[in-house]
C-alpha cells in the first residue's frame, strides 16, 4: 500500500505478484478529446498502455486514468498510483 492512496488494505489484494485494486472506488466516463472524435490510440487498437475513456476515483478524491494492455482478444485494465501498478478487478468495470 502506498501513502498517496491513503486507503485501507482491504482495497488491495496481491496474487502472484500482481496487485489488484478492489472497492471502494468509483469509475467515471471521462473520454479524451481524440476518443470523443472516434479515433483510436493505435492503428491496430492493440498495445501495452492504451488510455481508456474511464478514470478511477479513489476514496481520497484522487482520479487516475485507467489504461489497458491488450493483445489479441484479451485485455487487462490497470492504473498507476505513486509508481505502483494496480490491476482493476473486472466486476467493477462492468458497472
Amino acid at each position: 500500500m502506498t501513502t498517496e492512496m491513503t486507503t485501507t488494505t482491504e482495497m488491495i489484494e496481491t496474487i502472484d505478484g500482481l496487485k489488484y485494486l478492489r472497492a471502494p472506488f468509483t469509475i467515471e466516463d471521462r473520454p479524451l478529446p481524440w476518443q470523443e472524435r472516434g479515433l483510436t490510440y493505435t492503428a491496430s487498437g492493440y498495445g501495452k498502455k492504451i488510455p481508456s475513456s474511464r478514470v478511477v476515483r479513489l476514496p481520497n478524491g484522487q482520479t487516475r486514468r485507467i489504461y489497458v494492455t491488450i493483445f489479441s482478444n484479451s485485455g487487462t485494465a490497470w492504473i498507476n498510483v505513486a509508481g505502483e501498478t494496480f490491476v482493476i478487478v473486472r466486476e467493477y468495470l462492468a458497472n
